[in-house]
């Protein structure tokens, strides 16, 4: 018979597989199956642990909360340290996630004051790592980053790398915070290839979507769209909601500074449509700004004023610091607007100069770059000329300092430096190993892009107008992989992706990476190709071929699953650190979906794909059947083709 504890562990597997709603059910039906004996107090802590996290996984922190209430309870009649350090770290993050700060504080130092009683280093550097997330959110950055800072090196020491990663992602988030992009986007690099190395699915999307917000400050909208939508696809197939409500967010406010209103008003939509089963009163604020900004753009002042008048009253309920400020700059911005009822430019001074000693306090530099604009436009309105000259020359130059000064003026200048100055020496160490083995690049990326990094182009993003992309993904692979030791899986994978690389390599073909399982490629993204569907089409046919001569430890034959779709995408290099050339774009979605709904060894086409597609190429001869319609993510109902051989 399967004990409780074996149990709860199966339910572990589904949460980390993100069947969170599985998980919540064979949870419940342990506690009916063990009713609330007091004898059994141990399973019912790991049966409260498992339904805490279903609810924790999908962003939805008050109903977790009862449960983990419940976790202290047992945890204080068992005096399991144990238990109650995990019930107050659980309860500390869930408070901060609500924007209760003094709750989570005070959770947080009783979790801190056990993990160091037991001294337990695990232990130590999550909740260091968790109080420094609360800090952040407290806006005391310097004592978040000295918590964060030492959780970093907590862990290093332990090697736990998927702690790390969160870690480098909550260091990232500071550093943006204060507009010190460099650094932010450095720490995510770090982040993100740890969790890729992981395959941690669900934090992977966080750091995607980290890395959008980047982007979105630095008014780079294209590559902010591309992350966000990346992001919020891998959290919306977790059903992770409060990612899919950060990353809704994110696209809607892309849109909203791209001219969008449309797509932007359907982001916006769809966070309040998730947000009634998180009731996250940050996020409600923060649809509340961007609501009435787009009010705003589009000339509806009253509707501006509502919307941020709501904004301020919950950020006040919540005592966010930084909300009370953005939204009251928003404010700000109406007030000093002469052409809106809402005018009263004495009053708007008075408060942008008040938000502006609070921005120098907090270190919130874009915020504090956004009031001397405001600043400068009215007075320039009022023909104060003189006063007009001091702000624009305060809004430029911070300007400058935010967008383009390099990474070593931004550390001298930053106001962390001493907290900093370690972390900072490790890191260019690193770079200087990364320079040391520049020669690798031509191993690691397509020939001609390792050209262009020599040569010293510092970003490098093209854009393709026909180009084919291929998914290649093997079926059953998970359980194949639960049933074989490591080593025979990698050796086997090796052996396969080997001969891809190689027959690639033959038809002109790109490979982009590797995903887990799944194996991705390009054909016409450095060069333009005519015949890069035909190529394609014979390279999907050689990996079939391939793929029946090879078995995983000669027990399990490999099934293969492909889709292969045509059109623009986008090319670049991502990183400065461990260079990564990947490619963007609806198409390579679609190519995605399209291989995700394939049938086992099955070349999975659309129609735009068969359009101008020669069947009897040079390179082989094929006929396409008819799939008729089906239902493609983000795209509706397309018509479909597989492809046959013909001898």
């Amino acid at each position: 018979m399967i004990t409780i504890k074996e149990q709860c562990e199966n339910a572990w597997k589904m949460i980390n597989s993100g069947d969170l709603i599985g998980a919540e059910h064979i949870a419940n039906a342990m506690l009916t199956e063990l009713g609330n004996n007091p004898e059994k107090n141990d399973d019912l802590f790991r049966i409260y642990d498992v339904l805490a996290f279903s609810y924790i996984y999908r962003g939805m922190p008050k109903d977790a909360l009862e449960y983990t209430f419940i976790m202290s309870d047992i945890a204080d009649i068992l005096q399991n340290p144990s238990y109650q350090f995990k019930s107050n770290n659980i309860l500390c993050l869930l408070h901060q996630e609500m924007s209760l700060i003094d709750k989570a504080l005070e959770y947080g130092n009783k979790a801190y004051h056990l993990a160091t009683e037991s001294k337990n280093k695990q232990n130590l550097s999550t909740i260091t790592g968790n109080l420094g997330l609360i800090y952040s959110s407290a806006s005391n950055d310097q004592l978040a980053l000295t918590y964060l800072f030492e959780a970093e090196q907590t862990a290093k020491e332990l090697n736990w790398k998927d702690h790390l990663a969160v870690v480098y992602g909550n260091i990232a988030n500071v550093f943006s915070k204060h507009a010190d992009y460099v650094r932010a986007l450095e720490y995510l690099q770090y982040s993100i290839e740890l969790h890729e190395g992981l395959n941690n699915i669900k934090e992977k999307g966080r750091a995607l979507g980290n890395i959008a917000n980047v982007y979105l400050a630095l008014s780079d909208f294209p590559r902010a769209i591309s992350y966000f939508e990346q992001a919020l696809e891998i959290h919306e197939a977790v059903d992770y909601k409060r990612g899919v409500l950060s990353w809704a967010a994110g696209l809607g406010d892309a849109y909203k500074d791209v001219g969008d209103f449309s797509a932007s008003m359907k982001y916006y939509n769809k966070v309040i449509e998730v947000n009634k089963d998180v009731d996250d009163k940050a996020m409600e604020a923060k649809i509340h700004i961007s609501l009435g900004d787009l009010a705003l753009l589009e000339g509806s002042y009253q509707d501006a004023f509502l919307q941020y008048s709501c904004a301020l009253e919950l950020y006040n309920a919540i005592h966010s610091k930084q909300g009370i400020l953005e939204t009251t700059i928003s404010l700000a911005s109406l007030y000093s607007n002469p052409h809106v009822s809402y005018y009263e430019p004495q009053k708007a001074i008075q408060t942008l100069i008040e938000s502006i000693a609070i921005c120098k306090t907090l270190h919130l530099k874009a915020n504090e770059m956004n009031c001397y604009k405001i600043l400068a436009e009215l007075y320039e309105y009022l023909k104060d000329w003189e006063n007009t000259t001091v702000f624009y020359k305060q809004y430029y130059t911070l300007k400058d300092e935010i967008y383009n000064r390099d990474a070593e003026d931004r550390a001298k200048n930053f106001d962390f430096q001493r907290i900093t100055e370690k972390a900072q020496k490790e890191k260019q160490i690193e770079m200087a190993k990364l320079q040391e083995k520049e020669h690798l690049l031509h191993d690691i990326l397509p020939s001609r892009i390792a050209e262009r990094i020599v040569h010293g182009e510092k970003t490098i993003a093209d854009f393709k107008d026909n180009v084919s992309v291929i998914f290649i993904d093997i079926v059953g692979f998970t359980p194949i992989s639960q049933a074989l030791s490591a080593e025979v899986i990698v050796d086997t994978l090796n052996t396969l992706y080997s001969k891809f690389d190689d027959i690639a390599q033959t038809f002109g073909i790109e490979k982009i990476k590797t995903i887990g399982d799944a194996y991705m490629a390009a054909c016409g993204i450095l060069d333009e190709d005519c015949e890069h569907k035909e190529k394609m089409v014979a390279f999907a046919f050689s990996a079939l071929d391939i793929a029946q001569s090879i078995s995983f430890a000669d027990t399990y034959p490999i099934n293969l699953r492909i889709g292969i779709h045509s059109g623009k995408v986008m090319a670049g290099i991502i990183g400065n650190k461990r260079f990564t050339f990947d490619i963007w774009g609806d198409t390579v979605n679609v190519a995605a979906r399209l291989e995700q709904s394939s049938e086992a060894n099955k070349i999975h086409v659309s129609h735009d794909f068969i359009s101008n597609f020669n069947d009897h190429n040079s390179y082989i001869h094929c006929k396409s059947l008819s799939r008729g319609e089906i239902n493609i993510k983000g795209k509706g109902q397309l018509e479909t083709y597989f492809l046959q051989k013909m001898e």
